[in-house]
């Protein structure tokens, strides 16, 4: 409640009037210095704006904080789009599924292996990583990850590849990982969280997790591991599905931080984001300005309805007044973040998984019709420029607004305004919303778990139905590639065993400035010639 009275120009004030002790929700008791008639009432929309004061003192000696801060911000909001301009460049190179370079021609089933690096420090490798998969029916020869045109295994990252073999593995059983811890200081080990093969011909995915270091100097010093299958049990472990879904909320969900850490498969781009970051910085301090004197009179009458929290009281109000404030700044940026998040894109293009296929077998079919029946609503590609154009109203009308409520408080109280601005928008982006976000994991990682759902791969793991011809077809192979690297024979294995187990000492010895270290991690495995020959020969034949 407040109390109010008309001044001369029929407008309710409330300076000189104070509310008393005596106030419930039935009853008003107002103390006024003031002989005119008073009333008491809850108001909800904020004073109108003088407009004739504000272009009588809109000199920007007068006001320089607020003139300052939008054009700060706007530099900001500049910077910040040239750098997610970049980022977004930089995604695009991260794109695409890689066909193995060991691949051979007369090989005709496919499996997609997407491989999911970790985000801790240090967690991307420079190694060369090889792996065996092993299935009831047969188990593949050694395999080598390798992209001549781009880095993989990058921190964070999603890397997905194309796997050719004679015939089908059949169910799956385990996948035998490693490296050769090559990279060179902190790129020689790396953190795998895991990995998702899939069958091209049947579709069906086999998750393997591992969620730990492949590093001498890190976890048990193994550079290698044996990852069994895992089960619905394992899919459903809490620990594995809320760090699942914690990263990819954040990384997506966030919308500050997911301008840095946004999945690059993602189609709302960092520019995108970027810019409903802004607007909704904007919508914020608009509503908060326009509603900081009813706020502060709140705060300042002595309700006894309050609610109180040691030094703290929080009149009824006051939390309204932020209910309609978060409310009137929520929703259109919600609405504008899906306005973006579903428009289509201008030029149709086959998924990164097909254009790969493409490549590698020049006759198959894509039966999409499944996939047009249960896809969601798209906006046309023309929408883009509704939506930016609906961005540069929102702005432009807070800055209007913003400028004309801080020339009518004058510069001291805009300070005022601006300290509280400031201090609650870092506490929200540092603290609020990564809280909202755990939290709302934590919930979904126990009571709404769907082992299938894998939204960090969303842009790799199409629905589209690949029907392949059963003819044997030539291969189109990459004109950059010359060469192709040649995959390790049974017959080969045998004669190159001692040489390569020979040169590993040498390779990590001279790998980093740091070798020494993680040459003594693992020195107790190369203490004589035949054990090593038989415990490596073991791990490669494995």
């Amino acid at each position: 409640s407040g109390c109010y009275y008309l001044d001369e120009n029929n407008q309710w004030k409330s300076d000189g009037l104070l509310v008393g002790p005596s106030t419930n929700y039935d009853e008003t008791q107002c103390f006024s210095t003031r002989l005119s008639e008073v009333a008491g009432g809850f108001r909800i929309l904020p004073a109108p704006i003088n407009w004739n004061y504000v272009f009588a003192n809109a000199d920007f000696q007068k006001n320089k904080t607020v003139y300052l801060t939008i054009i700060c911000i706007s530099l900001t909001y500049i910077i910040s789009l040239i750098y997610a301009r970049l980022k977004d460049k930089k995604d695009l190179e991260k794109l695409g599924v890689t066909s193995l370079l060991d691949n051979h021609k007369s090989d005709q089933y496919f499996y997609q292996i997407i491989v999911f690096t970790g985000q801790r420090k240090d967690a991307e490798t420079k190694s060369k990583v090889q792996f065996v998969l092993s299935g009831d029916d047969d188990t593949t020869h050694i395999r080598t990850f390798v992209d001549p045109h781009r880095e993989i295994f990058q921190r964070g990252g999603i890397d997905s590849f194309i796997m050719a073999v004679p015939k089908s593995l059949g169910l799956l059983n385990y996948i035998h990982i490693w490296h050769d811890n090559t990279g060179g200081g902190s790129s020689s080990s790396w953190f795998l969280k895991y990995l998702i093969v899939r069958d091209l011909q049947t579709m069906e995915k086999f998750h393997f997790i591992c969620q730990r270091w492949l590093a001498v100097e890190k976890d048990d010093g193994k550079i290698e591991r044996l990852l069994p299958v895992a089960s619905e049990i394992e899919k459903n472990q809490f620990s594995y599905v809320l760090s699942k879904k914690a990263y990819h909320n954040i990384s997506d969900s966030h919308l500050w931080f997911s301008i840095f850490s946004r999945p690059s498969s993602n189609k709302f781009t960092c520019v995108q984001r970027c810019t409903c970051c802004f607007v909704l910085l904007f919508l914020s301090m608009f509503l908060n300005i326009m509603y900081y004197d009813l706020s502060n009179e709140s705060q300042s009458t002595n309700n006894t309805n309050s609610l109180s929290i040691g030094p703290l009281h929080i009149a009824p109000q006051q939390i309204l007044i932020g209910v309609i404030v978060e409310l009137l700044s929520i929703i259109p940026s919600l609405l504008l973040v899906q306005f973006f998040r579903r428009i289509r894109c201008r030029q149709q293009q086959s998924s990164p998984l097909h254009q790969a296929l493409y490549k590698m077998k020049s006759h198959l079919e894509i039966e999409n019709e499944k996939k047009k029946r249960s896809e969601r609503f798209l906006f046309p590609w023309w929408c883009l420029f509704l939506a930016y154009g609906l961005c540069i109203i929102l702005v432009g009308m807070s800055i209007l607004f913003i400028i004309a409520r801080g020339i009518e408080f004058g510069d001291l109280k805009t300070k005022q305004w601006l300290t509280s601005v400031l201090s609650g928008f870092f506490s929200s982006i540092l603290l609020t919303q990564p809280i909202k976000i755990i939290c709302l994991a934590m919930f979904f990682a126990f009571f709404c778990q769907n082992t299938n759902d894998d939204k960090e791969a969303k842009q790799y793991l199409d629905e589209y139905e690949v029907n392949f011809d059963n003819d044997v077809e030539e291969y189109l192979q990459r004109s950059e590639v010359e060469q192709r690297s040649k995959r390790t024979g049974k017959i080969e294995f045998g004669s190159i065993r001692p040489e390569s187990v020979s040169n590993w000492p040498g390779s990590i010895r001279f790998s980093s400035s740091s070798s020494m270290i993680r040459l003594g991690s693992i020195r107790p495995y190369f203490l004589f010639s035949d054990s090593v020959r038989f415990d490596s020969g073991d791990f490669l034949r494995n």
